[in-house]
């Protein structure tokens, strides 16, 4: 191309210029990556405002330090740029980011992970979703299939590409051939045989006594991770509440620590506490050991909070003991708390801000067949209000 056939901008911040064999206006624009080699970007439009525009989007992801390093970027590339700047600003916390960084592996072990997204065909990502089916549930199916179409608009967003691949009409998220995974809660057979083996447990010298921690959960709904991040003071006895203010997670690195917050906003609350807790918490409260972290519950041989893992396995450990058949781990019990409040009758709305679910619609869902067997004993009640209330 001719220096005739360029009209060069007067700021200094990449050259505009029209291409007379395309009929499009373009734009170079040199920047330095993250390793310090310079690299170079290409802009091109039907017009020079937006040309103008686009570099100016452009120069201001440079500022950010957003630009992928070169145009061979993988979908792995830009979705792990995004997840680390997401980490950076505290926009999202280390529980969030490992759930991210495990959906990108999934990825990054397919054969897109090497391929520059530029690259990718259709029947490559049609190939790759097919083979979720027999490995993955629903859910991370769909936390896949998410990322990726997230992967394109990132490429669109640092002009990579101009169209995202995911919105074809012929790349749909595939069905997974297991099934969705069902709530679980005990029976309440189970629960008393849960119960007996908990008070007929004998614990080992300086062995870590879950048994604490496993009636909060089943007497007042909260996370293991909640609970492990419970101090004395969260003990309300005065106005009669547990407050959840916090929890134990796992770093971006994999390491047990102790959070700033709860899993959500919502979980910020306080729970009523039961009278059936309140010998567990007075017994806890008067064992307390001083530690790091102010912990009501600590692992004293590991010196750090207790984690989640650790609970599951005592959990096993009981219910087995029990005679008690389950797959999953202690989170169970959070759902048997939810399932005999729902039982009793405790209404959605009261039981979302027990539970700290930040939507209801999330309540609603998770115990949906709980709530339906309710059906009959609602009726039965409204039944008996009109029998007792209307001149029948």
């Amino acid at each position: 191309m001719s220096k005739a056939n360029k009209k060069r901008n007067s700021n200094g911040e990449g050259t505009i210029f029209f291409d007379e064999r395309n009929k499009r206006w373009r734009c170079q624009i040199s920047y330095k990556t993250f390793s310090g080699a310079s690299a170079r970007k290409s802009i091109s439009g039907k017009t020079k405002t937006e040309v103008i525009n686009k570099r100016t989007k452009l120069l201001c992801e440079i500022a950010k330090g957003r630009i992928t390093e070169t145009t061979n970027a993988t979908v792995v590339d830009l979705l792990r740029e995004d997840a680390r700047f997401d980490y950076d600003i505290n926009a999202i916390k280390d529980a969030s980011y490992n759930r991210r960084i495990f959906t990108i592996n999934i990825i990054e072990k397919s054969l897109l992970g090497s391929i520059p997204i530029v690259k990718i065909q259709e029947k490559q990502i049609n190939a790759f979703l097919i083979s979720l089916k027999s490995t993955y549930s629903n859910s991370v199916i769909s936390k896949v299939y998410s990322a990726l179409s997230k992967a394109y608009n990132l490429a669109i967003n640092k002009q990579l590409m101009s169209y995202n691949l995911m919105d074809s009409p012929f790349i749909k998220r595939p069905i997974s051939d297991k099934q969705d995974k069902r709530i679980d809660a005990f029976t309440l057979e189970e629960e008393k045989a849960f119960l007996t083996a908990l008070s007929e447990l004998k614990l080992n010298k300086n062995a870590i006594d879950y048994r604490p921690l496993f009636y909060i959960e089943l007497f007042a709904g909260l996370r293991m991770g909640e609970i492990c991040a419970l101090t004395p003071k969260d003990i309300d006895f005065i106005n009669g509440v547990i407050h959840v203010r916090n929890t134990v997670t796992r770093g971006i690195d994999y390491e047990i620590k102790l959070g700033n917050t709860t899993k959500t906003n919502k979980g910020v609350r306080d729970v009523p506490i039961n009278s059936c807790l309140v010998p567990v918490l007075k017994k806890a409260l008067s064992e307390y050991r001083k530690n790091d972290d102010n912990l009501l519950f600590y692992n004293f041989k590991s010196n750090r909070p207790i984690s989640t893992q650790q609970a599951n396995s005592a959990f096993s450990r009981i219910c087995k003991k029990a005679n008690i058949n389950v797959s999953g781990g202690q989170h169970l019990l959070r759902h048997t708390f939810a399932t005999r409040a729902i039982e009793s009758g405790v209404s959605a709305n009261v039981l979302k801000n027990w539970m700290g679910h930040s939507d209801i619609s999330i309540t609603l869902n998770t115990y949906c067949n709980v709530f339906d067997k309710m059906n009959n004993k609602a009726m039965d009640m409204f039944e008996s209000y009109c029998k007792g209330n209307l001149p029948l």
